[in-house]
């Protein structure tokens, strides 16, 4: 993570199973569809007002279907609770598409978007993430397999990144349903439970950050 860098945590489930950290703001997204006017970033209980928003279209359904799965400790790093992969929401069968399209963000910024989902299924699934100019990523949501551990058939630990995201005022996070040569189910359902956004403040910004720590330091040396 880097130094200076505003965070946004974002949940999507059901309002039952909502996440709350003490001293961190979620933003709980309990709908399928809809607009949130302002997300909040993470910096306290009840959060700072970041200008950016976000609006959801395309996605079928909001479901707690997984219970009280556990996530491992790189999840619970990178999200800091383990409640995001209980629940999720999800797009319609077989090809369906839903898009979190994001506005008001600073083209002098550096966005970086962490994204994970988890399903509670015996099957193989995947879901495809993907954002204009930075290509498509897949992760497996649900099924045995050697990185969630023996016998867990669900993501407890992993999730894709899209780094460096600069120039823009707004962008589109995508979600479908991906198949794998193990998945029988004719139905094909994509998945997200989380989104952490790192906003990078501009070069400039930091410099300013590294004057005013100098000029601090200066002004404590001298008192001595």
């Amino acid at each position: 993570m880097a130094v200076n860098a505003e965070i946004i945590l974002i949940d999507f489930g059901q309002s039952a199973s909502a996440t709350t950290v003490p001293g961190t703001y979620w933003n709980n997204v309990t709908s399928k569809s809809g607009n949130i006017a302002d997300l909040r970033d993470n910096s306290t209980d009840t959060g700072v007002a970041t200008g950016i928003a976000m609006n959801l279209t395309g996605f079928s359904n909001v479901n707690n279907f997984n219970g009280n799965v556990d996530a491992d400790a790189a999840m619970f790093d990178a999200f800091e609770a383990a409640t995001v992969i209980t629940d999720a929401i999800y797009t319609a069968e077989t090809g369906g598409l839903g898009t979190l399209s994001f506005t008001g963000l600073n083209a002098s910024k550096t966005y970086n978007l962490t994204i994970t989902a988890a399903r509670n299924n015996t099957e193989e699934r995947y879901s495809r993430y993907g954002v204009s100019g930075h290509g498509t990523q897949i992760l497996q949501v649900a099924g045995d397999s050697p990185a969630a551990g023996n016998g867990v058939n669900w993501n407890n630990d992993d999730f894709v990144t899209f780094s460096n995201i600069t120039g823009v005022t707004s962008l589109d996070l995508t979600v479908q349903g991906s198949k794998s040569t193990a998945f029988t189910n004719i139905n094909v359902w994509g998945y997200i439970g989380a989104v952490q956004i790192e906003v990078i403040p501009e070069p400039s910004t930091f410099a300013l950050f590294a004057l005013s720590g100098i000029a601090g330091l200066v002004a404590f040396r001298r008192r001595k």
